[in-house]
């Protein structure tokens, strides 16, 4: 996997679970990220875990090409925005920025049992 980081997020109005369960969800999702624009798809893809979310996310956004040109960012969480992981293209940006310091080497994301795991190392 690339070293770029997305932003996790949870939807707040969950679908149906009996509409979900209906579904054929390896075909319906690589038709949306193949088509690489998922907005098309109008249901929020439901991925078992960080993980697959992830290698998703980079597949609808990279549409086919690599995907070192995106830019991205990841926070633990949204009560905790002093520190975040960004992409290693975004950071040599933000690094010319006086307000903005980079603390840590770029460093691969971390799973465990497909979870990502944010690493505090500050």
């Amino acid at each position: 996997m690339s070293r770029l980081s997305f932003v996790k997020i949870r939807q707040i109005f969950p679908q149906p679970v009996v509409l979900v369960d209906k579904m054929d969800h390896k075909t319906t999702y690589l038709n949306y990220i193949t088509s690489g624009n998922v907005q098309r798809a109008m249901l929020p893809i439901v991925m078992p875990d960080d993980r697959s979310a992830i290698e998703a996310a980079l597949a609808s956004l990279a549409a086919g090409e690599t995907v070192e040109h995106l830019q991205g960012a990841l926070i633990k969480n949204n009560l905790e925005l002093e520190y975040l992981w960004v992409t290693e293209n975004l950071a040599r940006e933000l690094s010319q920025r006086t307000d903005i310091e980079v603390v840590g080497p770029t460093a691969p994301l971390i799973f465990r049992e497909g979870n990502l795991v944010l690493e505090d190392d500050h």
